[in-house]
């Protein structure tokens, strides 16, 4: 469906609007983020960055359960706790 304008100054409102609106989005889902972190979980790409790990890897390591992950909202999450955990016996094994 095409909008007709009746002013420049309409669609120039629009676009502003979207930009704020962008711009909130940025912002909520960085607090959503840091809100994560701050609880002491990482989100799947979290982990495959901060380890440099692929997701293949972390598939793996959930399967073995060799790590926990809980499933909130369709996205993963894995406790730093027991990152470290895993990552320390992995250590005093070898």
């Amino acid at each position: 469906m095409k909008t007709n304008y009746s002013t420049k100054n309409e669609k120039e409102l629009l676009l502003e609007m979207l930009l704020r609106l962008d711009v909130i989005i940025d912002i909520l889902s960085r607090a959503n983020k840091k809100s994560a972190d701050s609880l002491g979980y990482l989100d799947t790409p979290d982990l495959l960055k901060q380890l440099h790990i692929s997701r293949k890897t972390a598939a793996t390591w959930v399967r073995k359960k060799l790590l926990r992950a809980a499933k909130v909202g369709g996205k993963l999450y894995y406790s730093i706790s027991d990152i470290s955990e895993m990552m320390h016996s992995h250590f005093e094994r070898h």
